[in-house]
């Protein structure tokens, strides 16, 4: 039996899902889509996809893409 009394983990409040390659990730707060680690954005103590991050905190790309008319890969 552990000593203290016992507490909540800190990812317990996270509803996490799996996808079909089996990699395991959390589900957007804001609209509850299915996420990886990698994509999600962290506020808090929660896990939004880019689209709610957005709405939520006002932010948005650092950059900005560029049209070309060439691939610069082959």
């Amino acid at each position: 039996m552990p000593y203290g009394p016992l507490r909540e983990m800190p990812h317990d409040h996270v509803p996490l899902a799996q996808a079909a390659n089996g990699e395991i990730g959390p589900l957007c707060h804001g609209c509850g889509i299915r996420l990886t680690f990698g994509q999600s954005m962290a506020i808090d103590k929660h896990y939004f996809c880019w689209q709610c991050y957005q709405q939520n905190t006002g932010a948005g790309p650092s950059t900005s893409g560029k049209e070309t008319e060439k691939r610069f890969y082959r």
